[in-house]
């Protein structure tokens, strides 16, 4: 089986990485944690799997699962297998493509198909580490038989002989005086004796324990008294918070019938949604209080006015004074009389000569129509004739009212004409001054009257809008509303009243309610206590009662710890013939069990010494055969075999002289290790697997590892090397093998 590729999907540290190999020597090279061995716990992954601890170390942060594929070459076709663990799932996805792309359809793991040995094999002979506490010496031959017998370096064929002959000689001395079997017996004989013993000794326990007994009866009844009692005083409790309760529930519906008695008050009483209040009515004495003032201040306002206009009548052309003091004086009138003349003259002017200009247009339009061009020339001619004529009647109507108005306001004056209505405004002029301070009392009085009859308005229409609001329940003025509001404050106060006091007995009674309802309260009842006992259930008698069987109990208490103790007494040198007979029986058990573990220790001890034995006489030959030329080869010839004998004993060859395995240096060692691990690769393995070393020849020196890298650029099968040091890769480069760095 040749490795060609790898595509590491998600492994450990490495996502996203692929790898090929050659045929022969390939080298991984890679500073220390850069993932050299986790590329070889991948290809392991890719046959094997994970168990929990590799689950644990190479699933990646951020990462769901391992996955990847491994592409190699079987017996001449290419294969890839694709494997995904996810780390929800507990059994992986497992898929392998032949070169045609196609899926095989097998129930075989991927190790079974292609290598053909389990995990545990495939580790201790395919994977080799870092040689510093590698097996040498004396211990060579039994790592190789500990491989080979079962499949694990560590686990030695010696060692267990070893236990199972302990074992055996725990269980009974070679002397027959001791060990367990001698112990037992012994045992069994003391308890055949001590059960006689005891079955004399039993009677007085029994007498002490009967006593005992009787008062612990007695103890159980005064319990279920007390008991009993205990849950009448429960019930009585829960009885009266019942009650209490329904208290609470009646003074609840009261607040309830309380509170409808008020919203129906405030319905029956409110207009348009507005319901009287203690403020309303308040303000509606005020109003009343304010229009009574404003009225009085109006009458008085209205005396004072009548008095300055008597006084005013009392200056000689009083009332052209007067009339132009009302629109601010001589000279306001003087300029509203020019404007006026001025607005007639100008209105009388353009009068006539919008009539002239008329004129021509009628006599070009009668000639048009005599001529006969009625259209459209004659229309146009008549239109604008008719529009001049009518403008210039209009502004002669305007004209001739404004001269009505001058002749109206020359007669208000005193004037003959209105053209005499300057000279007499100028003969005033001199008595304006003199009725100046009487127009001023009389403006003022004037103002003041103007004042309060605007605010005495004011708070009449105040009244009005509030007496309107009331109009549907017959009340008219403001003093019916004022005595309506008043009975209706005071229901109102009375109905609040009542829901206050509601309130609070609600509130009081809610505090004795342990907020349990009345169901849950007689849930809890246990029955020992009637509804119809309660008034009679005398509770200060039950206590006491309860009280004093509590004594009782305390006092036998006290009794049964003075009988206990003789008990104890009694009992401390006591046994129970059906405990020591329990203890025989086991004993006789136990004694039985060990004589038969001893037969079954001596037959395995025989069996598996013969199994050792011919097992190291079957591979010794094959071994040593394939372990020399590979060990030949790591040395260049300086140690050309490598004897194994039929106990696994190790010599090896070299300068014409035989050596004993325990005259290797460390390097010597090293490379016989390697060698006999090689070829048990070759023994082992129906299909050639690669081997793989993992900082396997730190401890080999240059020359050693160059023969080293040259012998497995030869061999007819892959192998894989994993570094941190450069002489590896260039060895390797040297013989034709492939440098991989990570």
């Amino acid at each position: 089986m040749i490795i060609k590729k790898l595509n590491i999907i998600s492994f450990g540290m490495i996502s996203n990485k692929q790898i090929e190999f050659g045929e022969n020597l390939n080298v991984i090279e890679g500073n220390n944690e850069t993932g050299k061995s986790t590329i070889g716990a991948f290809i392991r992954f890719i046959f094997y799997g994970l168990d929990k601890a590799g689950r644990d170390k190479y699933i990646g942060w951020g990462s769901t699962g391992c996955s990847g594929t491994l592409t190699l070459n079987s017996d001449g076709e290419d294969y890839r297998i694709e494997r995904e663990l996810n780390s929800g799932r507990t059994k992986d996805r497992i898929t392998i493509v032949n070169s045609n792309g196609e899926i095989m359809r097998t129930d075989k793991a991927p190790w079974e198909l292609f290598i053909g040995v389990p995990e545990n094999v495939f580790v201790n002979t395919v994977f080799t580490g870092d040689l510093g506490s590698a097996v040498g010496g004396q211990g060579l031959p039994e790592a190789i038989e500990n491989i080979v017998f079962s499949a694990d370096e560590a686990v030695s064929t010696k060692k267990a002989l070893k236990r199972i002959d302990d074992a055996r000689i725990a269980l009974y001395y070679k002397n027959q005086k001791g060990g367990k079997i001698h112990e037992l017996g012994n045992l069994v004989s003391e308890l055949e004796v001590r059960l006689a013993a005891a079955k004399s000794s039993a009677e007085h326990i029994f007498t002490l324990e009967d006593s005992i007994r009787t008062k612990r009866e007695r103890i159980n009844k005064n319990k279920e008294r007390i008991d009993l009692i205990s849950k009448q005083m429960q019930d009585y409790e829960t009885y009266n918070k019942i009650y209490e309760l329904q208290s609470h529930e009646s003074a609840s519906k009261q607040l309830q019938e309380c509170k409808k008695e008020l919203a129906g008050l405030e319905k029956k009483y409110a207009v348009d949604g507005f319901l009287p209040d203690r403020e309303f009515s308040d303000k509606l004495r005020a109003l009343e209080a304010s229009a009574a003032e404003m009225k009085e201040l109006s009458s008085k306002a209205a005396q004072r006015l009548a008095s300055a206009e008597a006084e005013m009548k009392t200056s000689s052309s009083n009332s052209v004074l007067r009339m132009a003091a009302n629109i601010g004086g001589i000279e306001a009138m003087r300029n509203m009389y020019k404007g006026l003349d001025k607005k007639a003259s100008f209105y009388g002017k353009f009068a006539l000569v919008s009539i002239i200009l008329s004129l021509p247009f009628a006599v070009c339009a009668g000639l048009l129509i005599y001529f006969g061009y009625t259209l459209p020339y004659a229309v146009i001619a008549g239109v604008l004739f008719a529009f001049l004529l009518i403008f210039g009647i209009i502004n002669a109507a305007k004209a001739s009212k404004l001269k009505k108005g001058l002749l109206k306001l020359a007669a208000k004056l005193g004037a003959e004409e209105p053209g005499d209505i300057p000279d007499l405004l100028d003969s005033l002029s001199d008595k304006e001054t003199a009725s100046e301070e009487k127009t001023r009392l009389y403006k003022k009085a004037l103002e003041d009257k103007q004042r309060t009859d605007e605010t005495y308005d004011a708070l009449d229409r105040k009244i009005r809008e509030f007496t309107k609001k009331f109009k549907e329940t017959g009340i008219s003025g403001l003093p019916a509303l004022i005595s309506y509001t008043d009975t209706v404050v005071s229901e109102l106060s009375n109905a609040h009243k009542q829901v206050e006091m509601a309130q609070y007995k609600e509130r009081v009674s809610s505090e004795h309610v342990s907020g349990e309802s009345a169901d849950e309260l007689r849930g809890k009842l246990t029955g020992a206590l009637k509804e119809e006992d309660v008034a009679s259930f005398n509770c200060d008698e039950r206590r006491t009662e309860f009280n004093l069987l509590m004594r009782q109990n305390e006092f036998i208490v006290e009794k049964i710890s003075s009988e206990e103790q003789n008990f104890a007494a009694a009992n401390a040198t006591f046994t129970l013939p059906a405990t020591i007979y329990a203890k025989l029986l086991t004993a006789r058990t136990e004694l039985e069990e060990a004589t038969d573990d001893y037969k079954a220790y001596a037959l395995a001890y025989e069996k598996l010494s013969e199994a050792s034995a011919a097992l190291r006489s079957s591979i010794s030959p094959t071994l040593a055969k394939d372990a020399g030329e590979f060990m030949a080869g790591f040395s260049d010839g300086k140690y050309d075999s490598l004897g194994i004998s039929n106990k696994l004993e190790i010599t090896y060859s070299g300068g014409g002289m035989t050596h004993t395995a325990d005259t290797m240096s460390s390097g010597t060692q090293d490379i016989a290790y390697v060698s006999l691990r090689l070829a048990l690769i070759k023994m082992l393995f129906p299909k050639k697997a690669p081997a793989f070393f993992d900082d396997t020849f730190a401890r080999v020196d240059d020359i050693r590892a160059r023969h080293i890298a040259e012998t497995l650029a030869k061999l007819d099968m892959q192998s894989v090397i994993f570094t941190c040091h450069g002489r590896e890769g260039r060895f390797a480069e040297e013989f034709g093998g492939r440098v991989i760095k990570v």
